[in-house]
């Protein structure tokens, strides 16, 4: 069940001699390109069929009509693209998407704090020093799906509030669902990890609430601009 997406990565690496198919697809959620790859690997060597992709818009853009045995999900990854609160409204319409029969697997730091919601997908954590080791996440992988499999039906979920499936960058830009403050909040966040001080987010507010001749996307992209070419983005970033 392999599909190639244009947004997907074609791997450079392929076993030589993979194990025998377990005759289990795996979606697989990394952005950094050579953990990907690496990741990817592990799984095929085991005999899984895995689809690679590098955001989790990405991924959420070709569910329809897609269906998975297994999701791995690198939670840097969410993390970046969906910062803030976001980010867990992200991983839990995510889960929605896949479906409650798909076995699932959240990588994240070994000193990471991880989310309740993680443990109440019954998601499979492990780290991701430990998944680079051979074998490791496909030991994770067939116990999140022995997992899922095992598990009594879910009730169905309450639905969720609509929220934009767009990239880190351009969805600061491209979707005014949300008003100037938690624009420039997101701005910081994805220029400069970290949040705006009081003085910055009073400064861009004015400047923002005083360019009225302006449509709303240019007062973004005023604003987006104004943060990239600063000093502490340009030197320390």
């Amino acid at each position: 069940m392999r599909h190639q997406w244009d947004d997907l990565s074609g791997s450079f690496l392929a076993p030589s001699e993979p194990d025998p198919a377990l005759d289990c697809s795996v979606l697989l959620i990394v952005a950094g390109r050579m953990q990907g790859e690496s990741l990817r690997y592990h799984l095929v060597s085991r005999g899984f069929e895995v689809d690679l992709a590098r955001s989790v818009s990405a991924a959420r853009a070709r569910l329809n009509g897609v269906s998975y045995d297994a999701l791995v999900l690198d939670w840097q990854t969410l993390e970046v693209e969906f910062p803030g609160p976001s980010g867990v409204e992200t991983w839990v319409r995510l889960i929605k998407e896949v479906g409650t029969a798909v076995g699932l697997v959240a990588l994240l730091e070994a000193d990471q704090f991880a989310p309740a919601e993680i443990e109440q997908a019954g998601a499979i954590r492990i780290s991701r020093g430990a998944a680079s080791e051979p074998h490791a996440l496909a030991a994770a992988v067939e116990r999140a799906i022995e997992r899922q499999a095992a598990a009594p039906p879910a009730a169905a979920p309450d639905p969720l509030p609509s929220i934009p499936t767009v990239a880190a960058a351009s969805g600061v830009i491209e979707h005014f669902l949300f008003g100037e403050s938690e624009a420039i909040r997101r701005v910081f966040m994805l220029a400069l990890c970290r949040a705006p001080s009081d003085a910055e987010f009073a400064r861009f507010r004015k400047l923002m609430a005083e360019d009225l001749q302006a449509s709303r996307r240019e007062v973004l992209e005023d604003l987006c601009w104004s943060v990239l070419t600063g000093r502490e983005f340009l030197f320390n970033r």
